[in-house]
């Protein structure tokens, strides 16, 4: 509810001065991943099908990409801007910016219809190795080797673009105290890292007990509920204090 807001919000303002620097298309493509997340929080409380484990890949992998590459334009452009050594000005327009994330979101869109599709990535009922008496159901795909081809590789590219995004926020660490989004966007990209770093491989380490199935639930709704929270508190919650 409060991603609706703050986009409606923003559609609103959006001539105000203050959105228009901020790259008013990049910033409501980042609260749309944002509100896509949230959705696919409350998703995880229903019953595993195979139409609910399709749905879920593509809504959770689009709407990071669309949080991910938002942050990372962002950071490009200010990037751009502020290691222009030309005499000339240098404009960053934003439907160059809005390309990128566009031919991202394609890539994506194309990787995870082979994934549901192809590679037969579906609800899967799991006999605990630990407990003959537990079995789960489990979003994955049915050849094991592939399963864990996939998920390594939807990992390392969630991990390459919050990398490059740190890299980009680094080298604009010292940018002029009236572009305080970089600082922002440094300390969001930072959040997201360490929440990955700790996050993601506790999920795929968990063994397949009841109580690992429920820890693993929990730190799934976790990681999203902080990527959701820091997006909103650190990226809108001071555009909407400064307009």
């Amino acid at each position: 509810m409060v991603c609706l807001v703050l986009l409606g919000f923003l559609i609103y303002h959006r001539d105000n001065r203050t959105i228009r620097r901020s790259a008013p298309l990049v910033t409501i493509t980042l609260l749309i991943g944002a509100t896509g997340l949230a959705l696919a929080q409350l998703l995880t409380s229903f019953a595993r099908t195979n139409a609910w484990c399709t749905i879920n890949l593509y809504l959770f992998h689009l709407s990071m990409n669309l949080i991910l590459m938002a942050l990372l334009v962002k950071n490009y452009r200010i990037y751009k801007i502020f290691t222009n050594n030309k005499a000339t000005a240098i404009a960053i327009t934003e439907s160059r910016l809005m390309m990128y994330i566009g031919i991202t979101t394609l890539f994506y869109v194309i990787l995870l219809t082979v994934i549901a599709t192809a590679l037969g990535y579906k609800a899967i009922v799991k006999q605990s190795k630990s407990n003959r008496f537990y079995q789960y159901v489990q979003c994955s795909v049915s050849n094991t080797t592939w399963n864990i081809i996939v998920q390594i590789t939807l990992n390392v590219l969630l991990y390459i673009q919050i990398i490059a995004s740190l890299i980009l926020a680094f080298l604009t660490r010292n940018v002029k105290a009236e572009y305080r989004e970089s600082k922002r966007l440094a300390s969001f990209a930072i959040i997201i890292f360490i929440s990955m770093l700790i996050f993601i491989p506790l999920i795929f380490t968990l063994g397949d007990s009841t109580d690992s199935q429920i820890l693993r639930y929990v730190i799934g709704v976790e990681f999203i509920t902080i990527t959701v929270i820091s997006t909103v508190a650190l990226l809108f919650v001071p555009i909407v204090l400064a307009v």
